[in-house]
């Protein structure tokens, strides 16, 4: 099948820019004074004998640690030091002492006796801070600590493991009086990891939470100064006009003044392009913390923009940026300055009527013009590393395949990646993570919900700016109660969180944000190609599918020679295959293989086999997207609104769930999910009502298309050829013609 039109090709050839990585950037909402990336040092409590008070002396030696950058965990420390092999590939994982048994949800058991990861370890830090900023306060901030750590600096315990807890809580002390001005200094954390009653890092049946359970500074961590009032959090809050026409902007700051005076000053800021400035007189009383002044649009009138340059999703529009500074000045000295980026644009969401199962599904559009929401589940790295390369590169095959959007399943990520999301174009649902602690609300402790909280406040403010962030899940697979939701719902609105939020994303209805009308549960194994526009009851092509896929991805021959460590590749299929699959019951390739000796024959060997599967997983992986864009403008309440295949990639080297493998090289998943995201596309539905359709995601309509189809008989004879002239609507799905019933040899 193709298309028959000059200058559709020509359309047809755009493709998504590319975006040079920069140096390793700390991804802050404040500026940077001295970065504490490198120069860590690891040690397990129990090999020394020095407390902490001596180990956070400058000058202490660490003869004999382990010397990383962030993250700064064990294993990895270990890892890269060559003391243990990597981990991601083989069987080397299990000579790591305390590994845990394939497929095994590690979060949710007790530490294995013996584990040299279950106690205490140490990690420190040795810098200088310059004297240039003598007369400044100084602070230490943590952008992730997992999980409960006492904190010293030259000497002085500056908090214990009460107070510096839970894995996704950005952590800022004010270290002024300990800091030493143009010498040198010194950071040092004793930190516990994650037992299964905390709410830490989890991998649920993904892959393996590695040995350490990922403990240590596994996020940036940075000294930064200020004058007397410090400046956080800035916010730009927009509402776009109906017509899309003007924008109206609300600034808000938070400042503190940790002095023993009353500070009076200036708070100010400029946004460009448009280079609009705001400002007000603001006196702080000695010890204000965190007090929010805000810029509204009524009492700065500048703050109504005209024909504001609109924020739009990947292929749909430009992903326009505005920049904004805001500071605090005392008299002609600037005390503090933060700058950000944000965007404009008008999100809107509701339920659709009525089906006639009696659901209602959620829909999306992005300034006036509906959107199908086509991506992904996210998955870090295993051992929680950082490579902005790489992950440029990820963001970068994500466009490739026409995708818009991620979901992060608790797994949320630094200033860093919501950027790159914010110049890409690409939508972030982010929300908690199911299967763990996380969602066992009545064995919850006082400390669980304190650092629920924490955690929460932490990714509301690192998100709202973005727009790439469009929806919040205050839970994956269960409905919280209804007192811990409203929490939840009072935080947001308290840090005001732009977007919407909704209870999990199953199909529920909270007493608390109502019908989320979203669902998940699959499918996770293999289905023919016709499922997902048959199917009525699971993962077929109808509302929002915010998890699910067709399973299994066994890479090309390449990748499983090097992730495999071995060559050549086992035959038949065993433990080395399935060391590298997912939780029960996705341990096995059983499923899968059935289907590929059925549909395919039976595979002769490992070659044969990897042949077959990519066959396989090219026709089912595109039939999914094609089955979604086909039902999207439906009007019996059934159309297709969003998709989220299960998952985009694995964060070690897996044979399941990944559009392209742990190397970063296509399958033929991969490109089968890019024939199916061509923004002007013609499919088959693969006999359901054996319809030609064409597919249309942009927003203008195109006429003079020709659709053609052959089918061929296996001696490549034609068997039946059709061709119509057609006109594709904007965000359409048309029928291009009906394919009638063929008679073969053999035909009852």
């Amino acid at each position: 099948m193709k298309f028959q039109n000059g200058s559709m090709l020509a359309i047809l050839a755009i493709g998504a820019g590319f975006f040079t990585p920069s140096g390793f950037a700390q991804g802050s909402l404040e500026k940077v004074a001295v970065s504490l990336h490198d120069n860590w040092y690891v040690q397990s409590a129990a090999n020394t004998s020095a407390t902490g008070a001596q180990i956070s002396t400058p000058g202490f030696a660490p003869t004999g640690w382990l010397r990383t950058s962030i993250p700064a965990t064990p294993v990895g420390a270990q890892v890269e030091n060559v003391i243990y092999p990597s981990p991601y590939i083989g069987t080397n994982a299990q000579q790591i002492p305390g590994w845990p048994p394939a497929g095994q949800n590690f979060a949710n058991v007790a530490w294995p006796t013996g584990s040299p990861y279950s106690t205490t370890w140490w990690f420190l830090n040795q810098f200088t801070i310059p004297a240039s900023l003598a007369g400044q306060r100084i602070y230490a901030h943590f952008d992730g600590i997992n999980y409960r750590a006492n904190l010293w600096v030259n000497g002085t315990q500056i908090a214990n493991s009460t107070q510096m807890v839970g894995a996704y809580t950005a952590f800022e002390y004010d270290i002024t009086s300990v800091a030493v001005i143009g010498g040198s200094n010194a950071v040092a954390l004793d930190i516990m990891g994650p037992a299964s009653s905390d709410l830490g890092i989890v991998f649920v049946d993904w892959y393996p939470l590695p040995a350490d359970r990922n403990e240590g500074v596994w996020r940036d961590a940075w000294i930064t100064n200020s004058g007397p009032v410090k400046v956080r959090f800035p916010q730009v809050q927009t509402s776009v006009s109906a017509d899309l026409s003007t924008a109206a902007l609300t600034v808000t700051a938070e400042l503190s003044n940790p002095t023993a005076s009353s500070v009076a000053g200036t708070l100010s800021g400029t946004i460009t392009p448009g280079n609009i400035t705001f400002s007000q007189a603001v006196t702080l009383p000695a010890g204000t913390a965190s007090q929010v002044f805000t810029f509204t649009p009524s009492a700065y009138p500048q703050l109504n923009i005209s024909n504001p340059a609109l924020w739009w999703p990947a292929r749909l529009g430009p992903q326009n940026l505005y920049q904004c500074s805001v500071q605090f000045t005392v008299g002609a000295a600037t005390s503090d300055t933060n700058n950000f980026s944000f965007g404009i644009r008008k999100l809107d969401t509701g339920l659709g009527p009525v089906t006639p199962a009696g659901q209602r599904w959620r829909w999306f559009k992005i300034n006036n013009q509906p959107i199908l929401l086509k991506g992904a589940g996210w998955a870090p790295d295993m051992l929680v590393k950082r490579d902005p390369t790489r992950i440029n590169n990820m963001i970068q095959l994500t466009l490739d395949m026409g995708m818009n959007m991620l979901r992060f399943e608790g797994k949320m990520e630094d200033q860093n990646f919501y950027d790159l999301a914010d110049k890409s174009g690409i939508l972030l649902m982010a929300g908690w993570v199911c299967c763990s602690q996380w969602e066992q609300w009545n064995s919850w402790s006082a400390e669980n919900q304190a650092v629920a909280n924490s955690s929460l406040h932490t990714q509301m403010k690192a998100l709202r700016n973005h727009p790439s962030a469009f929806l919040w899940l205050n839970s994956s697979d269960l409905v919280p109660p209804a007192a811990v939701e409203q929490t939840e719902v009072n935080i947001e609105n308290a840090d005001l969180w732009p977007n919407p939020v909704v209870t999990d994303a199953n199909y529920n209805t909270s007493t608390v944000t109502g019908l989320n009308g979203m669902r998940e549960g699959g499918p996770y194994e293999w289905e023919p190609p016709i499922y997902f526009y048959s199917d009525t009851n699971q993962g077929g092509a109808y509302g929002f599918l915010d998890e699910g896929s067709v399973g299994p991805n066994v890479p090309v021959m390449e990748s499983m020679i090097t992730g495999l460590n071995e060559n050549p590749v086992h035959w038949p299929i065993d433990s080395t295959w399935t060391n590298h699959m997912g939780g029960p019951p996705f341990d096995n390739l059983n499923v899968v293989t059935a289907a590929v000796s059925g549909r395919y024959g039976t595979a002769m060997n490992a070659a044969d086999y990897v042949k077959k599967s990519q066959a396989q997983n090219y026709e089912s992986w595109r039939a999914q997207f094609e089955a979604y864009e086909t039902n999207k403008t439906k009007t019996d309440g059934t159309a297709s609104t969003g998709f989220v295949s299960w998952m985009l990639t694995s964060g070690w080297f897996s044979l399941h769930w990944q559009t392209f493998d742990w190397y970063l090289r296509p399958s033929a998943t991969y490109y089968g999910v890019k024939k199916s995201g061509e923004p002007l596309h013609i499919l088959w539905d693969y006999g359901f009502q054996n319809n030609v359709m064409v597919t249309n995601d942009y927003y203008q309509g195109f006429a003079g298309l020709v659709a053609t189809a052959d089918i061929l008989n296996f001696d490549m004879t034609n068997k039946y050829h059709n061709a119509v002239t057609l006109t594709a609507g904007p965000a359409s799905s048309t029928v291009a013609f009906t394919i009638p019933r063929l008679h073969w040899q053999g035909d009852q």
